[in-house]
C-alpha cells in the first residue's frame, strides 16, 4: 500500500460550473397544486391526488443488495394516501408512504428524539420556505432516519420545480454528535438510522447534495446517488460514518469532500462526469479559519473507487488532508490523478498512502504545487495504462484485474465495478 500525508493550501479544486454539466431539465413534475394552506407539520388526507412520479426515466438494474439496510425498522403503510407539507420543525414521529404527497419548504428538520420513516418508492419533493429559503431535509442531531428503498423503488429528494432552478433545493443532510472540531469527546458509534437506495436530484444550492455533518459508525449508508448536484455531490465534515455502492453523477463542484476531522472508511463508489476533483480530503476549511495540523485530523479511508471524467483532478489533498486510496481507478481527470498543494516532506511521510491503482489520462500523474516533494517515491503499485472500460466496467483484458495493481484485502479488483454496473438504473440515469 502507499502512504501520502498532505499540508496543502487555501486553493480550492477545480473550477466550479454555475449549473450541472450537461444536464437536461426533465418535465414539470405536476406537484404544483400542493394546497399551500396546510401549514407547517401538517398532514391533509383530503387533498386531491397529485402525481409524484420522477420525469428523469431511471430504469432498474441487478444490484448486490448484501447487507443493505438491514437495521430498518420495517414500515406500515397499510393506510390511505395523505398529503403531507412540511416547514420548519418535525417535532413528532412521521412515516412518509410511497402513496402520499410530501412537501418541504425551506429547511425542515427533524428535531432531536424524532424518528423520520420513509417508505420505498417514496418522492419527496422541496421547495423555497416562506422566507425564501431552498428546501432541505435535515436529520437533526437527536433524530433518527429509517429510508430505505430498493433497486427497483429507490426513494427519490428532488426539487418540485423541474430542476433549472439551483436555489430551490438544497439536498440532504444528516446531523449527529460524532467526531468534530467542536465536539472533541465524540461518541464514534452513535447512530442516526438507515438510509440505503435513495436518489438525490438537483440538490447543492450553497452546499452539498447529501451532506454528513458529524455522523458516527452506528449509522448505516449505502445505495445513495446524488445526480446533477449544483456544487459538491457528497460531503463529509467530521465524524467516522462508514459507506459503500454511492454514485456521484454530474456534479458541478467535488464529487466527495471530506474535512473537518473525518475519519471513517467509504468503499465501492463511483465520481463521474464531475465539474471539479473527483475526491477532496482537506483537514479545515481555510475560510472557516481552520489550520493544516489541527486536531482532530481529517483522514479518509477509501477503496475500489472509480473516478471519471472530472475537470479537474482524480484526487486532490488540501489543507493538511490525510488519507488511504488502495484499489482506485481513476480515468480522464482534466488535470493530475492525484495533487497535493503545499506539501512538505514531513506531512507525506505522516499519512498519505496511495497504492494499488489504475492511472490513465491525466496531464500529469502526480502534482505538487510547490517545495519538490517526490510523490512518485511513495507511491506504489500502481500502473498508468488504459483500463479499457465498457461503461463503467473494466473488460476483461483490463491491468484492472492484474494481480500486480490489486490489493486483495480490500478487494479482488481495482475500481467499484466488477462484471456488472451496480449503479445503473436506481443511481446513474440511463
Amino acid at each position: 500500500m502507499l502512504l501520502l500525508l498532505l499540508a496543502c493550501a487555501d486553493a480550492d479544486s477545480g473550477s466550479k460550473s454555475d449549473s450541472p454539466a450537461d444536464t437536461a431539465a426533465p418535465e414539470d413534475t405536476g406537484v404544483e397544486d400542493i394546497p399551500t394552506d396546510s401549514g407547517p407539520d401538517s398532514a391533509v388526507d383530503t387533498a386531491p391526488p397529485v402525481d409524484t412520479s420522477v420525469d428523469t426515466a431511471l430504469d432498474t438494474a441487478v444490484v448486490d443488495t448484501a447487507d443493505t439496510g438491514e437495521g430498518a425498522t420495517p414500515i406500515d403503510c397499510a393506510r390511505e394516501a395523505m398529503s403531507f407539507d412540511h416547514e420548519g420543525e418535525l417535532s413528532s414521529d412521521t412515516t412518509w408512504c410511497a402513496i402520499d404527497t410530501v412537501l418541504v419548504r425551506g429547511p425542515v428538520t427533524v428535531a432531536g428524539g424524532v424518528h423520520l420513516a420513509i417508505e420505498a418508492g417514496t418522492t419527496v419533493h422541496a421547495t423555497w420556505g416562506t422566507d425564501g429559503s431552498a428546501g432541505e431535509l435535515i436529520i437533526g442531531q437527536g433524530a433518527t432516519i429509517d429510508a430505505v428503498g430498493t433497486e427497483d423503488t429507490p426513494i427519490v429528494i428532488r426539487p418540485l420545480g423541474d430542476g433549472t432552478d439551483s436555489t430551490e433545493f438544497e439536498g440532504l443532510e444528516v446531523v449527529g454528535y460524532g467526531r468534530s472540531p467542536e465536539n472533541p469527546s465524540d461518541d464514534p458509534s452513535e447512530g442516526s438510522g438507515v438510509l440505503s437506495y435513495i436518489r438525490v436530484e438537483y440538490g447543492g444550492n450553497t452546499d452539498a447534495a447529501i451532506h454528513f455533518v458529524a455522523v458516527g459508525d452506528g449509522t448505516e449508508v449505502d445505495h445513495l446517488a446524488s445526480i446533477y448536484s449544483y456544487d459538491d455531490a457528497f460531503e463529509f465534515d467530521g465524524g467516522e460514518v462508514g459507506a459503500k455502492y454511492l454514485v456521484a453523477y454530474d456534479f458541478a463542484d467535488d464529487g466527495y469532500q471530506f474535512e473537518d476531522g473525518y475519519d471513517g472508511h467509504l468503499h465501492h463508489c463511483l465520481a463521474s462526469d464531475g465539474g471539479g476533483a473527483g475526491i477532496t480530503v482537506r483537514n479545515r476549511d481555510p475560510d472557516d479559519g481552520g489550520g493544516n495540523s489541527d486536531e482532530p485530523r481529517t483522514y479518509a479511508n477509501v477503496n475500489n473507487f472509480t473516478i471519471v471524467d472530472t475537470y479537474s483532478e482524480g484526487i486532490y489533498l488540501d489543507n493538511g488532508g490525510q488519507g488511504e486510496f488502495t484499489n482506485m481507478l481513476v480515468s480522464s481527470p482534466a488535470d493530475c490523478t492525484l495533487k497535493i498543494d503545499d506539501a512538505s516532506v514531513e506531512n507525506v511521510d505522516e499519512g498519505i498512502e496511495l497504492g494499488f491503482a489504475v492511472l490513465w489520462q491525466a496531464d500529469t500523474t502526480f502534482c505538487l504545487t510547490d517545495d519538490g516533494v517526490d510523490i512518485t517515491g511513495y507511491a506504489h503499485d500502481y500502473v498508468v495504462a488504459d483500463p479499457l472500460l465498457d461503461g463503467y466496467e473494466p473488460d476483461a483484458t483490463s491491468p484492472a484485474w492484474d494481480p500486480a495493481y490489486i490489493d486483495e484485502d480490500d478487494d479482488d479488483q481495482v475500481g467499484a465495478f466488477s462484471d456488472w454496473d451496480w449503479s445503473n438504473g436506481w443511481g446513474v440515469p440511463e
